[in-house]
């Protein structure tokens, strides 16, 4: 079961109107959910699972493709009129934030970012996604369709025994700094069609 201690309606810029819930997992720490449409009780639901992004999706970064992800998933939620959007505050791929600013110097030196991150003695993926199926339990969604171009996300999802009907990969643009970032993910397995 999940601890949801708050919901309102949050209006956005440019996909319409969502209702916001922040859940807490088992150790208080605070995800957000966002949901359109009537899901409870659905059948292969438009579904994005993100993680935190700091440097992405707030401060501009040209160096990943995490806001693309976003906005992409959230246009599709919204052009459906249904779907639930789940974002997940472990920054850093699990690692933390400034653990996340250290590769970040890494990759500055010119490492990619899995190197960037394996140097300093860690997982290059410490994400843990158990709070999902937990919140899918809660509206009762039977599948979803899942957005999403890294097929280990996919397999933590599944293990987790959420059921994926589909999986919808994200088409990105990259920019002069994320080209490296993205063919290392490409490297280790990821689906990401690069645009023009």
């Amino acid at each position: 079961m999940i601890n949801i201690v708050a919901k309102a309606i949050h209006h956005t810029m440019e996909f319409g109107d969502f209702d916001i819930y922040v859940v807490q997992d088992d150790l208080k720490n605070e995800h957000v959910i966002l949901t359109r449409g009537d899901i409870k009780k659905g059948q292969d639901i438009l579904c994005r699972v993100s993680s935190e992004c700091l440097p992405g999706t707030a401060l501009f970064s040209a160096e990943c493709d995490c806001k693309q992800e976003i906005e992409y998933s959230l246009k599709l939620i919204a052009k459906e009129d249904k779907g639930i959007f789940i974002y997940l505050r472990q920054e850093g791929r699990g690692h933390g934030l400034a653990l996340k600013i250290r590769a970040l110097a890494n990759k500055n030196k010119g490492m990619d970012t899995f190197e960037a991150v394996e140097c300093m003695g860690l997982p290059a993926d410490a994400r843990e996604y158990s709070i999902v199926k937990k919140i899918i339990d809660y509206f009762q969604i039977k599948s979803i369709r899942c957005l999403c171009n890294n097929p280990d996300k996919i397999r933590a999802l599944r293990s987790e025994g959420i059921i994926i009907s589909e999986i919808i990969n994200i088409p990105v643009k990259a920019t002069p700094y994320s080209l490296k970032h993205l063919c290392a993910k490409k490297k280790h397995g990821h689906v990401i069609k690069i645009e023009d």
